[in-house]
C-alpha cells in the first residue's frame, strides 16, 4: 500500500513540474515586438494653407517650395519605417 501511495505522490509531483516547465518554456519562447522608433511614425504635415487673395510669384515660389520639402521628408520618414519592418521582420523569419 505505501509503495502505490509513493508511486501516486511521486507521479503527481512529476506532472506538476511537467506542466510547469512547459508553461516556463513557452514564456521563455515569448516574441516581443519592438515598436517602431516614434520619430518614423508622425503623420506627415497637410500642404500649406492658401491665402485668401492674389498670390504674387515669390509667395507661389515660397509656399511651394516649403510643400515639396515636406513632402521629400514624409517620404523619406516612410522609407525608414519601411525598411525598418522589413529589417525586424527579416530577422525574425531569417530572411534577413
Amino acid at each position: 500500500m505505501l509503495a502505490l501511495l509513493s508511486c501516486v505522490l511521486v507521479a503527481m509531483l512529476l506532472s506538476g513540474c511537467a506542466g510547469k516547465s512547459v508553461v516556463a518554456s513557452v514564456e521563455a519562447n515569448r516574441i516581443e515586438l519592438a515598436p517602431a522608433p516614434i520619430e518614423l511614425t508622425r503623420v506627415c504635415p497637410a500642404p500649406v494653407d492658401l491665402p485668401d487673395r492674389g498670390l504674387s510669384q515669390a509667395d507661389v515660389e515660397r509656399l511651394w517650395s516649403r510643400d515639396r520639402a515636406s513632402l521629400v521628408t514624409c517620404r523619406n520618414r516612410h522609407g525608414a519605417l519601411v525598411r525598418f519592418y522589413q529589417d525586424r521582420d527579416g530577422r525574425i523569419t531569417g530572411r534577413r
